[in-house]
């Protein structure tokens, strides 16, 4: 890693083990009086086929037994919380009857209902019993204690003791060789380095403050409605897709410019915002998975994902290339500087504190390959499981792009697919449809001609809107086409 950074190894433990930055806004957030919605991992699991409870109990157990963070509580007040780690976690699965028609309706009261973190283990499951040979399993997992992939993390754990508390005996495995508390202590004395002048922190930091000056201003989008001051969280959903034959295009265009294809849709995003009136100086956010540079953390449950916002200048008119030239340039500048946890970003600039909207930025952006040689972690010895929805839909931007590099059974582009994620305080699914479709309709043009301009985009989407008056979100003034 980058020089001053401490390895990340298992040390002594102080007496008390301080939480991440990550995990202390969890913590601060997650007040009994706040809005549940958004800070639970929630999934469900449809077992068909002969279950053995018993086994399935004793294997939640032993991923708990693995997994420090899955026995933890964070006692104290905002000065003193800190990460208490239990022995054990009380696991209990007693089966409860359900029926089809009342299972949706379960799934997401489990998925939130509160956790007291200073109490509870931050995590919980719950068997469903839907017949004799049919099961649902939902495990929801507070934020504080894991990320999305940790997910992934957590079913291949359970499907490899499953299959060994089935056969009647232990899961043998070697324990992992560090745990969530070691990292929290890692990233402990790597801050501590900010009380220092000359360290790889305070640098960084520096970075931060000067490759954000000036954001503290709310990008500006085709909203319905004015935001409440304190937003309900409630996603709304509209699918979009790409054709293969523009998703190959820009593939060659990713090659011939040295990106990658998150690089190239962020850039057409940030053309279509600014047609939008946006402005040309936007910040767009994605989420890094762990952090490679630390090899141990792949095997481990926790939150560790971070947000990554990219700031880029659309001023003087440019083609797409060189939008995606100045989002390559920003990602690869900000990526040496990812020591400083992205929470504490809002206080380095001293951003408004609001609760009603994300304090860095306001869109998302995330595109992933699909993996197709992928092995499924949600499947479980001798049954049959698929994932199940579990109708907890929230959202703490105002808009989350999720998009998939489809390829087909000769590895070729099969398309871009996935969803545009609304927050329906502010936006009609109108509106989101039309955006969405603007964006493929914007990534086509672009795939077709990668030296078009901001101004030469042609966003309207049939003959009647040529034909009518442009309304106020539309009033931009380079929106003559």
């Amino acid at each position: 890693g980058a020089m001053g950074r401490p390895a990340l190894e298992a040390v002594t433990r102080p007496e008390r083990v301080p939480l991440t930055a990550r995990q202390l806004r969890a913590w601060l957030l997650a007040r009994p009086s706040e809005e549940t919605r958004g800070r639970h991992l929630s999934v469900a699991l449809r077992l068909r086929g002969r279950l053995d409870v018993a086994a399935l109990e004793a294997a939640l157990r032993d991923v708990a037994a693995r997994h420090e963070i899955l026995r933890t509580t964070f006692p104290g007040d905002a000065q003193t919380v800190h990460q208490h780690i239990h022995d054990a976690a009380p696991v209990r699965l007693t089966p409860v009857p359900a029926t089809e028609e009342d299972l949706p309706a379960r799934l997401a009261e489990r998925g939130e209902q509160l956790f007291d973190l200073t109490r509870d283990m931050p995590w919980r499951c719950e068997l469903f019993a839907l017949s004799e040979k049919e099961h649902v399993l939902s495990v929801t997992v507070h934020r504080i204690a894991a990320d999305d992939d940790s997910m992934d993390v957590f079913f291949r754990d359970l499907a490899a003791a499953y299959g060994a508390r089935r056969a009647g005996r232990a899961p043998e495995r070697a324990p992992l060789a560090l745990q969530f508390a070691d990292y929290a202590i890692w990233e402990q004395r790597l801050l501590d380095g900010e009380r220092e002048q000359d360290s790889l922190i305070n640098d960084q930091i520096t970075f931060w403050r000067n490759h954000l000056a000036g954001i503290d201003q709310e990008t500006v989008l085709p909203f319905d409605r004015a935001r409440p001051a304190i937003p309900s969280r409630r996603a709304g959903t509209v699918a979009l897709r790409l054709d293969a034959g523009p998703h190959a295009r820009l593939a060659e265009a990713v090659e011939s410019a040295g990106a990658d294809m998150p690089q190239l849709v962020q850039a057409a995003l940030a053309m279509l915002l600014t047609r939008y009136g946006a402005g040309t100086d936007l910040v767009i956010g994605t989420t890094l998975p762990r952090d490679e540079d630390l090899i141990d953390l792949e095997p481990m449950i926790g939150p560790f994902a971070r947000p990554f916002p990219v700031r880029t200048d659309l001023s003087a008119d440019p083609t797409f290339l060189e939008v995606v030239a100045r989002v390559q340039e920003a990602v690869r500048e900000a990526r040496q500087h990812l020591d400083v946890p992205f929470e504490k970003i809002p206080e380095l600039l001293a951003l408004p504190g609001s609760l009603s909207r994300h304090p860095v930025y306001q869109v998302g952006l995330q595109v992933r390959e699909e993996d197709n040689g992928a092995w499924d972690a949600a499947e479980l010895p001798a049954l049959r499981t698929s994932v199940e929805p579990t109708g907890v839909e929230a959202i703490e931007l105002d808009l989350a792009f999720a998009l998939t590099e489809r390829r087909n059974d000769d590895d070729d582009e099969d398309g871009i697919e996935g969803a545009l994620h609304y927050a329906a305080d502010l936006f009609d699914h109108d509106t989101a449809a039309s955006l969405a479709r603007r964006l493929v309709r914007v990534l086509e043009q672009v795939a077709e001609d990668p030296g078009r301009r901001i101004s030469d985009l042609d966003i309207l989407l049939d003959d009647a809107e040529r034909g009518a008056p442009l309304e106020s979100a539309w009033s931009h003034p380079q929106f003559e086409k």
